[in-house]
Order: structure tokens, then sequence, then C-alpha cells
């Protein structure tokens, strides 16, 4: 007897549950909603979670593209956090019939004073920028997709960092994201311009966010006549690196022309062009002599730009000089150490450098030349740093490479990383 109690107690317990979820769902349903109310209600009972979470969990229809964003301290691949925005995203990502390889591209702007997409967000980084313009434009590839499929939970999709921006104005601005996915294609891309694209470009999704972010850098409004001068030095630092050991080869030249054409060619105004033009080749002509006859100063370049650089543009100079490092395929030591104190003297952060070197290392097909101060160079070792200090620069370096090298395959990576390993293990018993 107490047996079927029991039974009949538990069925009434799963009945009342059952009205209530259906009572629930019917409710949903006038809403448009018309999910299963009774998985939320059981789910709610079964965890602890409020009837809203758990609905929530499980009520989600695939729909139109959404994006969001919230700030956090983000690991950096040299360990270190730094402040940024991250984005998520969920829901269909190719709202046609057609399977496509897509690519994910995101435009900036700023909406501060209107919301309005006259005023593009720019930037100074080569990877971030669009083909065509200095609009900062990030770019992911998603692969190939069919048609009606995407997430349908939040994920995290990308991350973004203020000291990338140049906003039209500093100082606390609102940005607005938009998240176009598009076919993958060089011919898709060029179609979006200064952050806008005509109506041929159909994009299989669209989507966008806003954010607000502290913009330190000069606004691309404020600037005047620093904008060409920056440039100008940029030249000279790019040819007082390629002169670091002593011969400025063609290959690195090739680099910093290559530069120099893409800035001319995103220039709209025809007056501003030629004025560009004209100050590019010139400083790239009086450097290449100093240059040749050892007249380059790197205390003196430094100490002249710092008057009118900011960290944006400090940060993308030294982009800009591990690509002429890269040039060869090679990192040569002397040209580390002539960029370890360019760093230093432009209050860049080490850590920020750092992560750029180590990319560079990974990025080049073939191991380091061997030099003089070769260790020092390539580990920042300085020689105003105490035997502890260097001590605790090498453990770090130690254990960054090490975590490293567990994560990637065999290969020329791997080899690079143990190579660093070794060159770690040499400075140790050098300092001993």
């Amino acid at each position: 007897m107490e047996v079927i109690q029991v039974i009949f107690t538990l069925i009434g317990i799963y009945f009342l549950y059952w009205l209530a979820a259906t009572i629930i769902g019917l409710f949903f349903k006038g809403l448009g909603k018309g999910v299963d109310a009774t998985k939320a209600v059981v789910k709610s009972a079964a965890s602890g979670k409020s009837f809203k979470e758990a609905y929530d969990d499980i009520s989600y229809q695939m729909g139109p593209l959404e994006c969001k964003t919230h700030q956090e301290n983000i690991e950096l691949n040299n360990k270190k956090n730094k402040k940024g925005f991250v984005v998520s995203i969920r829901g269909i990502i190719n709202h046609t019939e057609t399977p496509m390889n897509l690519v994910a591209v995101t435009s900036f702007f700023d909406i501060t004073e209107k919301e309005s997409y006259d005023q593009p967000i720019l930037t100074n980084f080569t990877d971030i920028v669009e083909p065509n313009s200095r609009a900062m434009q990030i770019r992911i590839p998603i692969g190939e997709h069919g048609g009606y499929v995407g997430y349908t939970k939040w994920i995290e999709f990308m991350n973004l960092f203020a000291d990338w921006m140049i906003p039209p104005r500093s100082g606390k601005r609102k940005i607005r994201g938009i998240v176009r996915f598009i076919p993958n294609s060089e011919e898709a891309i060029a179609m979006i311009d200064l952050g806008l694209s005509d109506k041929e470009l159909h994009p299989a999704a669209l989507a966008t966010f806003d954010f607000e972010a502290n913009l330190k850098e000069t606004g691309y409004l404020e600037i005047h006549e620093n904008f060409f001068k920056i440039r100008e030095f940029f030249v000279r630092f790019g040819i007082l690196v390629s002169y670091a050991d002593g011969d400025f080869r063609s290959y690195e030249g090739q680099i910093i022309k290559k530069w120099m054409t893409r800035q001319i060619d995103i220039e709209t105004n025809e007056d501003r062009k030629s004025k560009l033009k004209e100050g590019l080749n010139n400083s790239f002509k009086e450097a290449f002599e100093s240059g040749k006859n050892g007249d380059l100063n790197v205390a003196k370049l430094c100490t002249d730009f710092k008057k009118i650089t900011t960290e944006a543009n400090s940060l993308a100079l030294l982009d800009f000089l591990f690509d002429i490092v890269g040039a060869d395929k090679k990192v040569d030591p002397e040209e580390l150490k002539i960029i370890n104190s360019i760093a230093d003297k432009l209050n860049v952060s080490v850590d920020e450098v750092k992560g750029m070197m180590d990319k560079a290392i990974l990025d080049n097909d073939e191991h380091l030349h061997q030099g003089d101060n070769s260790i020092e160079s390539l580990l920042g070792i300085t020689d105003d740093m105490t035997e502890t200090h260097v001590k605790a620069l090498l453990n770090k370096e130690f254990k960054k490479w090490n975590g490293r090298i567990q994560t990637l395959s065999d290969g020329d990576e791997k080899d690079k990383a143990q190579m660093m390993l070794d060159k770690i293990a040499e400075a140790k018993n050098k300092y001993e």
C-alpha cells in the first residue's frame, strides 16, 4: 500500500510540473517562442537555475547573426595580460542556400557624435587594414560552410585592443563594429572601402556591435603636418635597421619601398598624395646616403620622433621594422639589438616588442645567424642589467619557450623553439 502511495505521489508531482510547463509553454507560444518549456521547468528543478536561465539555455532557436562584446584582461602570446575587448557571436553565418568559402570582415566607425558611417576608425598596423585604404579591418577566414548554418550558442570570436585604433578625435569614444560574412575572395573584400560597401556585395550574414573605449591616439581630424612627418620617420628608421649589419640589401629596400608605395596609393587627395610621395622619396634618399656614410644616429632619430609620435604609432613602427628584419627569412642579431634600443628609447613595452620578436622568429624559414652578442640581442639582455635581472629574464624565457614547444607540431617552428631553448641554456651557462 505504501509503495502505491509513493507511486501516486510521484505521478502527482510530475503532473504538477507538466501542468505548469504547459501553461508557461502556451504563454511563450503566444509570444512567438514556442519551445518546450517542460524541459526548462525540469532543468530548473534539477540544476537549481532560475527558470529564465534554464529556459534561455534550451530556448534559443538559431536566428539572424548577433554580436556582443565585453571588456576583460586578455592573455597575450608573451603570457602577459592586456585589457581589451572580446567579441562574441551567435546565429546564422550563411543566410543563403549556397555553400560558400566565407571570411568574416569587421569594419569600425566612430559614432560618438552621431550615428553615421562617415568617420571610420583607421589604423597603422598593416595586418588589420583595408587593402585600399587606412581604415581598420579585421579579416578572419571561416572556411567552407553550407546554407543556413551557424552557431546556436555564443562563441568568442575575436579580440580587440584600443592601441590599434586611430579615431577622428581622441578621448572616450563610442565605436560601432560591423561584422560581415562574405565570400573569401580578394574581389569581395576589395568591395569594402572605408568600412562601407555597395549593394552588390550581398553578405551572407551581417551584424553590428557597439562599445566604448578611451582612445589616447591623436585623432586623424586633429593631425595636420605630423601625418607626413611620422611616415617619413618610418622610412628613416627602416633604413637604419637595414644598415644594422653594415650592409643595405636589396630585399630590405624592397620592403621599405613596398610600404612607401602603399602609403601613397591609399591617399585619395591628389595634393596630399603628391606631397606624401615627395616627402617619402626624399627621406629615403637622404637616409640611404646617411646610412652608407655611417651617419644615421639611433638616439637622434628617437629623440626627434618622440616629439610627434604616439604609443600606437610607436608600436606600428616596431611592427614595420620587424617586417624588414624578416625580409631575408632570417633574423640578424645586430638588427634585433637596434630594435631593442629603439623600443627602449621610445618607451615601448618590452613585453609587446618581445611578442613581435617571437612572431618574427617563428615566421622565418631559417635559423638565426651567429655573431657577436647574438644571445644577448636575441633574448633582450642589455648591458645595464644586473646579474639577478638577467637570471630572472632567462628563467622567464625558458618557461615561455618550454611551454610553447609542447604545443607545436613537429616541423620548422618546433625546431626554432628548440633552438631558442638551446640559446637560453647557453646564456645560463654564460651568466652562472
